[in-house]
């Protein structure tokens, strides 16, 4: 009953959100497009490097040309479901709301704070642009490969994975803003930019010691190139795939652990600043 009861709450809050972001695109259209240009054109950049490269790489990456452009495109789409999720009011960046003394704000509401963080930020029509860009080119990317568009599909449950590494990541060094508000005010938008800038580059060339790290422990090559080598062949579908959904689990379960001892910490010294900027 209670998982039930939870279920419906998430339900009504997404699309509370939902018609909310609709509201502000309807209201003001023009800008709101602007801001969804502005913000492909930014996540686009991340890949860009990889997409220069990759006439030039070639082979010697282990990855066709073709290939180095999928695996682009799950960089993108990656990036793109998790601003899809967590763009609004700051969700994907924590450490703002926490370095700035607006935890309260959430405290507050009538909700339990995992469910607040995970539908604050539902943005389906602000959020969206990245996640269409990532679409359009991953689907471009898929039709030049012999397992055709079929992969996208195929590649989309490995990568709501990834969103969950990276979100993982993201509110777990965002917990540090508990101890340092001012210092680590900022953090939560760092750590997204190291993965997305790295998320769509190869990792054939380096050896295994430097592939488990960059899967595992600093799990950058977890965003889209594990997934995108189960895709294409290049690794064994059963370790891989475990070792995603391990570092999945792993990373939540340490990001929960400090996040909750952030909040043991906020509810004996509370934050000695508050601003209202930002929501």
């Amino acid at each position: 009953m209670a998982a039930k009861n939870t279920l419906r709450t998430w339900a009504r809050l997404m699309r509370t959100y939902a018609k909310m972001d609709a509201l502000y695109f309807l209201r003001d259209t023009r800008i709101c497009l602007l801001y969804m240009f502005s913000d492909s054109v930014v996540s686009i950049s991340g890949v860009f490097g990889m997409l220069l490269l990759a006439g030039r790489l070639g082979q010697s990456t282990g990855f066709s040309q073709n290939e180095l452009y999928f695996l682009a495109a799950c960089a993108l789409l990656v990036n793109g479901l998790y601003d899809l999720f967590f763009m609004n009011n700051n969700a994907g960046a924590p450490s703002r709301i926490i370095g700035r003394g607006q935890l309260d704000h959430a405290l507050i509401q009538p909700v339990p704070l995992p469910l607040h963080f995970i539908t604050n930020g539902f943005a389906p029509a602000s959020g969206c642009g990245t996640l269409l860009c990532g679409v359009a080119f991953s689907l471009w990317a898929a039709a030049r490969l012999p397992g055709g568009v079929w992969l996208v599909a195929k590649a989309l449950p490995l990568l709501v994975l990834s969103v969950g590494i990276l979100f993982a990541w993201v509110y777990g060094v965002s917990a540090l803003a508990f101890w340092a508000p001012y210092a680590a005010e900022e953090i939560a938008p760092d750590v997204t930019a190291l993965f997305s800038s790295l998320a769509a580059y190869p990792l054939e060339v380096l050896g295994r010691f430097a592939q488990f790290f960059l899967c595992g422990l600093l799990p950058v090559g977890a965003m889209a190139w594990l997934p995108t080598s189960v895709l294409l062949g290049k690794a064994a579908p059963g370790p891989s795939i475990g070792l995603l959904a391990a570092t999945a689990a792993a990373s939540g379960l340490v990001a929960a652990t400090i996040f909750r001892k952030g909040l043991n910490h906020y509810a004996k010294v509370s934050c000695p600043r508050y601003t209202g900027f930002g929501r």
